[in-house]
């Protein structure tokens, strides 16, 4: 009779390993999910004015401000190393200025390219306070090649601007994020 049990209970065990899963079909398949890797980005930067591309007028156009159309980037980062500045240009798309507040907000876009020739491009909203200079920037990085294929950042960084020099100078940390 005991063996009869071991023989019975044996015979559950198979039948039961060898049922459909009770998981439904809306279960996530762990082999089409795309492993995401994020690191850290720190960045120290500043902006070389290309004179040559001229101004860009800012909203309301009556009041006649004005800024430089775009220039190149150089710098230093965390995952990426020194800026080939001569390989990182921007320009400015738009820029419109709040006379109450003394605030200009402007929209740039442009590309980093590290010192092994990795690159990617960036799409930023700055804002720059005329009374002070202070100023603040949201960055959004994609489109990479080499190491930043696959990969995304958001950042923020801070700074000053130099009215006299026309030079901007900041920092600031974010994450990049990597798709595998």
């Amino acid at each position: 009779m005991k063996k009869l049990c071991y023989l019975l209970m044996l015979a559950a065990v198979m039948l039961t390993g060898c049922a459909k899963d009770p998981m439904n079909e809306e279960t996530i398949d762990l082999k089409e999910r795309k492993a995401e890797k994020r690191i850290p980005k720190i960045c120290w930067l500043s902006t070389i004015p290309n004179y040559s591309l001229g101004t860009i007028l800012c909203m309301p156009e009556e009041l006649g401000a004005e800024m430089i159309a775009g220039g190149w980037m150089q710098g230093h980062e965390s995952y990426g190393g020194k800026l080939r500045s001569e390989e990182c240009p921007w320009v400015v798309n738009s820029c419109e200025l709040n006379y109450k507040t003394m605030v200009v907000t402007f929209f740039s876009e442009g590309m980093h390219t590290l010192a092994n020739r990795d690159y990617y491009f960036f799409n930023a909203e700055n804002t720059l306070n005329l009374a002070d200079g202070s100023m603040v920037c949201q960055v959004s990085c994609y489109g990479g090649v080499g190491r930043y294929e696959n990969a995304t950042a958001e950042i923020t960084l801070t700074g000053s601007y130099n009215f006299e020099t026309n030079v901007a100078t900041f920092s600031g940390r974010g994450y990049w994020v990597f798709s595998e």
